[in-house]
């Protein structure tokens, strides 16, 4: 309980700290912004995570989900080859699946995304402007088999949580990314 009680207080401090940083270095920020054409997102995208937590089957808590991503990336932190990883700020109006899908032509890879970019991820639902995000070459990491095996097991574990969080249909795209690997 006070494991979580911490996380939770990190959590708050953490998206605190980030909104504060993209109202304040919009255009001051040092790190390379890549700017591709991310889609807005459609109406019915901008729903709450809270919402998406209430409509789970009641396996995850609110704050619980974001307990389980940091399992995750507790679990495979530091098995992703970074080589060649560029850096982009989040713009608005972006999401994590259509960044993915800008660079990796699959909406689906967003997990990978997540883990390289895991101090500063912490639930794919929750991205907001002035983030900077580590986007790994998917090529490199996919030929390597170590690497491979992590991508394909972390998106096993993320589609679980979508598929408690009530969207079986992401959670089965996801299912079947892995099971193609």
């Amino acid at each position: 309980m006070r494991k979580s009680a911490l996380i939770l207080v990190i959590s708050v401090l953490f998206m605190f700290s980030c909104k504060s940083t993209a109202e304040t270095t919009e255009d001051t920020s040092a790190a390379v912004t890549v700017s591709p054409a991310v889609p807005e997102p459609a109406a019915s995208a901008g729903t709450s995570n809270a919402a998406a937590e209430n409509t789970s089957a009641g396996k995850y808590a609110a704050g619980s989900i974001d307990e389980t991503y940091y399992n995750i990336y507790n679990k495979y932190s530091g098995s992703l080859d970074l080589t060649g990883a560029i850096r982009y700020t989040v713009q608005s109006g972006d999401a994590l699946n259509r960044i993915a899908n800008t660079y990796y032509h699959d909406p689906h890879y967003y997990p990978l995304i997540m883990l390289a970019s895991k101090d500063v991820v912490v639930d794919p639902e929750k991205i907001a402007p002035g983030m900077v995000l580590t986007i790994p070459d998917l090529q490199r990491n996919l030929s390597g088999a170590s690497s491979k095996q992590v991508i394909k097991n972390a998106i096993i574990d993320v589609s679980e949580v979508r598929r408690a969080r009530g969207e079986a249909e992401a959670a089965n795209n996801l299912r079947n990314l892995a099971n193609s690997l």
